[in-house]
């Protein structure tokens, strides 16, 4: 009838022309029964924004008061190098404090005060550079009876002010009720430990557990930063919980000041317990100064990473380079492991130093295991 038309939509993306170009040729003929003639045309596709796909991840029930929940958002386009923006909103429930609103992944405290079991619910919206946007909503049920019930918590007594790089110093490390952990997993694996390591741990009252001598060896004259995490899972190794599964409820940031005063050092904080092989996670990292470096530098170069890739580096408080937050994203369900090297000279691509020319004195190396 003299009408051209596809039988089935194409797609942009994904073309199905003879030369994979989006360009279809198309030859047509007209005849009246004794002669014809033809004629050559071509039909080219041309691209449309479409809308992301958004994924605020799967909802978490049996959540206990006073932990850290972690939401691990993610968003997919189908427009190839399209850039994705993040940001999230609570909707209902106890008001919270996210870590991040403007990346895939956040977390929050949940409350300890429920007199009731209560569902706290977040939109994730996933915007492209277009401007269309999608959203979805992830719950997370914090219950009353964990709420309410006496929480775990830690402090410290008798923490030096400062080491001499060399000796071994001790304080005291108290719980609010006996927890069910040895000595060898408190000394070996419940502390996160920069420019030091833990040698002892001893019961200064044996067998109870709740007070403890803990004992550190500097490996050099920077500052050593001791993180006890609170909320972690008690099947983790070095987790602190009670007997019956009550987690350590408040996080300890411990630092006793090197021998060298104005030493340039790094440490991490809010290193996720596990990822999950394709979700983004996020991680604080910190200078005892400020650091002459770019976020692109810090993105691209700093990191030495298995397994995944630093995708951003936002600073905390902007325009300062002391606190920032590193966003990663696995590339398998392989452990990442991320490393941050020490006393690299600074005319090297993403060197940590000072504008004065102090290079980062510590090493710093995460590692975030895939779940099982």
């Amino acid at each position: 009838a003299g009408v051209l038309a596809f039988t089935s939509a194409k797609d942009f993306e994904s073309p199905d022309d003879a030369g994979g170009d989006g360009t279809y040729a198309v030859t047509v003929q007209v005849s009246d029964g004794k002669q014809s003639g033809t004629a050559d045309l071509s039909v080219t596709l041309s691209n449309r924004n479409e809308a992301p796909t958004a994924n605020a991840g799967a909802d978490q029930d049996g959540i206990e008061g006073g932990v850290t929940v972690s939401l691990s958002g993610m968003g997919t386009d189908p427009d190839a190098d399209d850039t994705l923006s993040y940001g999230w909103t609570q909707t209902a429930g106890t008001t919270v404090t996210l870590s991040a609103t403007d990346a895939a992944a956040t977390n929050f405290t949940a409350p300890l005060d429920l007199s009731a079991d209560e569902t706290l619910r977040f939109r994730l919206r996933v915007t492209d550079a277009g401007g269309l946007h999608a959203e979805d909503e992830v719950a997370t049920t914090v219950g009353a009876a964990a709420a309410s019930r006496s929480v775990l918590t830690a402090w410290v007594e008798q923490l030096p002010e400062r080491h001499d790089g060399t000796s071994v110093f001790t304080f005291e490390l108290h719980f609010s009720e006996e927890m069910n952990l040895g000595y060898a997993a408190l000394r070996d694996s419940a502390f996160q430990v920069t420019a030091g390591t833990v040698v002892n741990a001893r019961r200064q009252s044996p067998p109870s557990n709740r007070s403890w001598h803990i004992d550190v060896e500097p490996t050099s004259d920077a500052d050593v930063a001791l993180v006890l995490p609170a909320g972690r899972a008690c099947d983790v190794t070095g987790a602190i919980c009670t007997t019956d599964g009550r987690r350590l409820s408040n996080r300890l940031d411990l630092r006793v000041a090197g021998a060298s005063p104005g030493q340039l050092t790094a440490w991490v904080e809010r290193v996720p317990e596990r990822h999950d092989g394709t979700s983004r996670f996020t991680f604080e990292l910190h200078f005892s100064e400020e650091a002459s470096l770019s976020y692109v530098a810090l993105r691209d170069s700093a990191f030495e990473v298995t397994a995944g890739t630093v995708v951003n580096a936002r600073r905390q408080s902007p325009p300062s380079n002391q606190s920032w937050y590193i966003d990663v994203e696995p590339d398998s369900n392989a452990d990442v492991v991320l490393m941050l090297a020490a006393d690299r000279a600074c005319d090297t691509t993403g060197a940590i130093c000072t504008a004065g020319g102090e290079r980062l004195s510590n090493r710093l190396e995460i590692t975030v295991p895939a779940q099982p």
